[in-house]
C-alpha cells in the first residue's frame, strides 16, 4: 500500500498566450460569426525552401486537436504543430 503524505498541484503556463489586444479581437470575431462551435485555430504549415508558416484561422475542433481555453477564447492546436507553438503570444497590431 502507498501512502501519499502531500501533493503539491503545479499550475502549468498556458500553451499559448493572447495578448489583451488580441483576445479583444478574437471576441469580436467570433461575436460576428453564427457558430458556437467554432474556435481558435492556430496552426503550423511547412512552407518548403522558406521554411514553417504560421497561421490562424476560426474553425471547429477537430478529434485529436488541443483544445486550451484561454480566458474564455477557445483556442484549437492540432499534435504537429503544437512543439513549434507551445510557448508562443499570439498580439494583435493594427
Amino acid at each position: 500500500m502507498i501512502s501519499v503524505k502531500e501533493l503539491t498541484v503545479v499550475q502549468a503556463p498556458p500553451v499559448v498566450t493572447l495578448s489583451a489586444k488580441a483576445a479583444e479581437m478574437v471576441r469580436d470575431i467570433l461575436a460576428k460569426e453564427d457558430s458556437d462551435s467554432l474556435a481558435l485555430r492556430v496552426y503550423v504549415a511547412g512552407g518548403g525552401c522558406s521554411g514553417l508558416q504560421y497561421g490562424m484561422a476560426l474553425d471547429d475542433p477537430a478529434d485529436g486537436d488541443v483544445t486550451i481555453n484561454y480566458e474564455g477564447i477557445r483556442v484549437v492546436i492540432d499534435n504537429e504543430s503544437l512543439r513549434f507553438i507551445e510557448g508562443a503570444e499570439i498580439d494583435y497590431v493594427d
